[in-house]
């Protein structure tokens, strides 16, 4: 045996050795890419139920002041913007797979139900009226496939008819954040 043998048993054995460890490599980075995945879609599933609940909190808050100040107003204006923007937003993450689509179907549908709810309101109006006087303007504006689905979920008084559009609404092509799916 000479250097040269020495040597081609090296290089067999380093590549022996070497197959393995590209292939672990390469099942840590699809593992890790598939856990990225899975902690974008739980952080933004937080993200909206927290933004939601600073919502519903300022709400409250603002039900509970019994003089409402000028400043008040333009707060309430605000919150009201949030919370259509919220719900287009979450409809955009869901449809890019950054959201669980069942939970998006979910709150649509809990939303639905107040929306069609006896006597319901949004800050004193029907959410009719403050769709078309909050929503429609900015969140319909940026994103038009929300805004086809809150004109449907206004008139359709069922949601088991309204919810095989929603479905079709999440279909990913259908996302400004399509891009973000991977």
């Amino acid at each position: 045996m000479d250097i040269h043998d020495i040597a081609d048993a090296a290089t067999v054995a380093g590549f022996i050795l070497a197959v393995p460890a590209l292939i672990v490599g390469v099942i840590q980075v699809s593992l890790q890419r598939s856990l990225s995945q899975r902690e974008k879609r739980v952080q933004v599933y937080f993200d909206c139920t927290s933004t939601y609940a600073e919502l519903q909190n300022e709400r409250a808050d603002f039900d509970d002041q019994a003089a409402a100040l000028v400043s008040t107003d333009a707060r309430r204006k605000r919150n009201r913007i949030a919370f259509w923007d919220l719900l287009a937003a979450e409809r955009e993450f869901a449809a890019a797979g950054l959201l669980p689509r069942e939970i998006f179907v979910e709150w649509f549908g809990l939303l639905h139900s107040e929306i069609h709810t006896e006597r319901s309101q949004i800050a004193g109006l029907s959410y009719m009226t403050r769709w078309e006087e909050d929503g429609r303007l900015l969140a319909g504006r940026i994103f038009p496939q929300f805004a086809e689905l809150m004109s449907r979920a206004l008139k359709e008084p069922r949601y088991d008819v309204l919810k095989v559009l929603v479905l079709h609404s999440l279909k990913a092509r259908n996302s400004l954040f399509r891009r973000f799916r991977r």
